[in-house]
């Protein structure tokens, strides 16, 4: 990660400057933090921030909208199963809840 951070040039006109090495470093982060939905939301962010749709570069034109939108997409599917599966637990205590206080009533 730090040769990542030591040897990337924002200016540079390189595509392994440019596309290539940030590349590497989200699959850094991702190692680091063994978390899908944080390099996900980083990278929709950077691409959507660097992105500039109708330009005449192709990486600004169109390669960082779309992976701002492919990473866009990513974390809402991650925060919607997470959500799912939240109010089925939830679901699923207050069923057992409800069939317990009925249960207590009847004895």
């Amino acid at each position: 990660m730090i040769i990542f951070l030591l040897s990337y040039e924002p200016e540079s006109q390189a595509l392994a400057q440019r596309l290539l090495l940030p590349a590497v470093g989200a699959l850094g982060a991702y190692l680091i933090v063994a978390n899908a939905l944080a390099v996900a939301l980083a990278v929709a962010l950077l691409a959507g921030i660097h992105s500039a749709p109708g330009a005449q570069d192709p990486l600004r034109g169109w390669v960082y909208p779309v992976l701002a939108g492919f990473a866009s997409t990513l974390v809402l599917i991650i925060l919607g199963r997470r959500f799912a599966t939240y109010a089925k637990a939830t679901r699923s205590t207050r069923l057992e809840a409800r069939k317990q206080r009925g249960s207590s009533t009847i004895d």
